[in-house]
């Protein structure tokens, strides 16, 4: 068995509110073991043999009648993203928040070029891999994380999902225990 992390896309925005120890259950009622749910933003590690993002979506359809967008990655490929590291050359900033954000397929964005930087320079995508891609936003009056989420609706369409680099952080740990 080999574990993985599903990163949903969407969970508990808007109307797609699911409680995470329900999310949790309906893994563990479909066979998954070892299920752990990490903060409220649809996180789920877990053991498996078998794993296919259809079946989990059809799963998650099924026990919460919603269609929810999920893109899974092993632990190797969530331990080989913390040691490439893509922020490790960016001065730390207080109002600066650094982004993962995981693609469902490799896909080059439509109309930029990577490496980025917005005419303000707030918001910039550092680096572009065929799973994910990284970038910061300096949080401002004016500019903040909406506008990343904008860019990679644009640009990249559905198959992404983001999280914080603290969030990938805490599901490498998640998936290192036993």
């Amino acid at each position: 068995m080999s574990k993985h992390v599903a990163l949903l896309r969407g969970v508990n925005l808007g109307g797609r509110r699911i409680k995470m120890d329900e999310l949790r259950a309906a893994f563990e009622a479909a066979g998954y073991q070892q299920v752990k749910t990490l903060l409220a933003s649809g996180n789920v590690v877990f053991k498996s043999r078998k794993v296919e993002a259809d079946a989990i979506e059809g799963m998650l359809k099924d026990a919460f009648s919603i269609d929810v967008p999920v893109i899974l990655r092993s632990a190797e490929e969530i331990a080989a993203l913390v040691a490439a590291d893509p922020f490790a050359k960016l001065p730390q900033e207080k109002d600066t928040k650094t982004h993962i954000s995981f693609l469902a397929a490799p896909t080059q964005p439509k109309s930029i070029q990577v490496p980025y930087a917005s005419a303000d320079g707030n918001l910039r995508i550092l680096a572009l891999t065929p799973g994910y891609l990284a970038a910061a936003v300096k949080l401002t009056a004016t500019s903040g994380t909406l506008d990343l989420m904008d860019l990679l609706g644009k640009e990249f369409g559905d198959g992404v999902t983001t999280r914080t680099w603290n969030t990938v952080l805490k599901i490498h740990k998640a998936l290192q225990g036993d």
